[in-house]
């Protein structure tokens, strides 16, 4: 799949078949995100419109920072994109969220536990 940066740099001329491929492709991660999300919403009993919101409490942030795992996991964007994805948080925020997940992973069972059912519903999604 040929990126629109790779086709500028080389000075290419940009095809209608590109443009598709470009477009899939957004579209393509866009829905691949929104379905983590609803995973992971679902598995933690939050209502999907919330994380978006600026609530800084304890359960909304982990789910935001359990997205930016997974995404992050499973390369479906950059980390700026995946801060806008979450409620226009910067790449800073999306690799903190990343960090924590990833050390709670490996030292608290219950987030293991909930980390690994999502992992497995997502495999059967993405």
């Amino acid at each position: 799949m040929v990126s629109l940066i790779t086709l500028l740099r080389n000075n290419k001329f940009i095809n209608q078949d590109d443009i598709k491929s470009i477009n899939y492709r957004i579209f393509h991660m866009k829905n691949k995100m929104q379905i983590l999300k609803n995973i992971v919403c679902k598995e933690t009993n939050i209502n999907p419109d919330v994380v978006n919101a600026r609530i800084r409490n304890r359960e909304i942030v982990q789910v935001r920072q359990l997205i930016c795992y997974f995404a992050k996991l499973n390369n479906l964007q950059t980390l700026q994109q995946i801060g806008e994805f979450i409620g226009g948080y910067d790449h800073a925020t999306v690799l903190h969220g990343y960090k924590t997940m990833a050390n709670l992973n490996e030292n608290n069972s219950e987030i293991k536990r909930l980390i690994n059912n999502i992992g497995l519903k997502l495999e059967l999604k993405l």
